[in-house]
């Protein structure tokens, strides 16, 4: 068994995919796989796979039909890591982010999934980070997810053990679609304990390029996540009554226009 399967969906951004790639195979732990589920791209994306020298790479072509997790649940089931890493095919690794996540998975048992901090970044060049206030533990809870979501799917290792029990695991809803991580975390720490690291590790690209909902439509699917969760006992009606706080006062903001209100919102670490 291999240390860490990292798992990175592409299609079509064959130029930005080679510097995904290049930032991933440059990591200081070099304990891994990479799995490259490749939604059958027409821009010459195979060929550029397959000709990396690594032996390391494995790649797979995989219709998705419009839904994103179901290439990511093929690329987990081909998994062969101890740990399972994502990358999207335009966010970016500092050298030393695998091999501190590791770390933590090794010497705390009792973590089932490690996040890092991450900056955004563009052709101008870095701007805002994610988390810029100290947190007071490391330790990440559904609570905190249900008021500001700080895990970047991009950022993310986990136990593949951890899989275990959870259906999916990433769910193939098309009533969640650009939120299907979001579903997933809620899930995934409605019984396990997760970390974050508050370094910098992940540069999480911006560009035109990246379809997101966002504002509203946001929200909304956003409560229809967590009404569904809450319906399947993942969510507790005390978690609840929090994502509801947050969620009516975004909605607020935003109706009125408060978008200086939103964004201090968003950007503030709820510890």
């Amino acid at each position: 068994m291999v240390g860490t399967s990292i798992i990175v969906l592409t299609f079509n951004r064959k130029n930005l995919l080679k510097e995904t790639l290049d930032s991933i195979l440059a990591q200081t732990c070099r304990d891994f796989e990479l799995i490259v589920v490749d939604n059958c791209s027409t821009d010459g994306t195979e060929s550029l796979v397959k000709s990396c020298s690594d032996g390391r790479i494995r790649y797979f072509a995989n219709q998705n039909n419009g839904i994103i997790s179901v290439n990511l649940n093929y690329g987990i089931s081909q998994a062969r890591g101890e740990y399972i890493a994502i990358c999207d095919d335009d966010d970016l690794w500092l050298p030393t982010k695998l091999e501190k996540q590791v770390e933590i998975l090794k010497t705390h048992p009792e973590i089932d999934i490690v996040s890092t901090n991450c900056i955004n970044f563009d052709e101008k060049g870095e701007h805002r980070v994610f988390v810029t206030k100290k947190r007071k533990s490391p330790y990440l809870s559904q609570a905190e997810i249900l008021i500001r979501n700080i895990i970047a799917q991009s950022a993310v290792l986990f136990r593949k053990s951890a899989l275990d029990g959870i259906s999916g695991p990433f769910s193939i809803s098309k009533d969640y679609f650009t939120c299907e991580d979001f579903e997933f975390w809620l899930r995934f720490l409605s019984n396990k304990k997760a970390y974050f690291i508050e370094e910098v590790l992940v540069k999480y690209r911006t560009h035109g390029g990246v379809y997101r909902t966002i504002g509203i439509p946001n929200l909304m699917i956003s409560k229809k996540i967590v009404d569904d969760l809450r319906k399947q006992k993942y969510v507790s009606n005390k978690n609840y009554a929090l994502f509801l706080a947050r969620y009516y006062f975004v909605y607020f903001a935003l109706l009125t226009g408060l978008y200086s209100l939103k964004s201090k919102l968003l950007y503030l670490s709820p510890v």
